[in-house]
């Protein structure tokens, strides 16, 4: 039987993995394998907060300016294309 990756095999006293990039994929496993709806809604919502605050930068808009948190969050109106 082949072991695990050292970042993810736990330390010699049994505990978890001490490096913070296996604790956050342990974190990760333990939450996808706990409650799999819970866990596609909250990526769902963590996209959503990025692409907002992606389109909210200067460099998203036309004229360089900072878009308000209700324009950059919802699709443009199909009368205005």
């Amino acid at each position: 039987m082949a072991s695990a990756p050292p970042l993810l095999r736990p330390s010699a006293s049994g505990r978890r993995p001490t490096r913070p990039l296996a604790r956050l994929r342990e974190a990760i496993d333990d939450a996808s394998r706990k409650s799999p709806a819970r866990f596609a809604i909250l990526i769902f919502t963590t996209l959503i907060l990025l692409f907002t605050a992606i389109f909210m930068l200067p460099i998203s808009s036309a004229d360089g300016e900072i878009t308000p948190v209700a324009d950059s969050s919802s699709p443009p109106c199909p009368s205005s294309v």
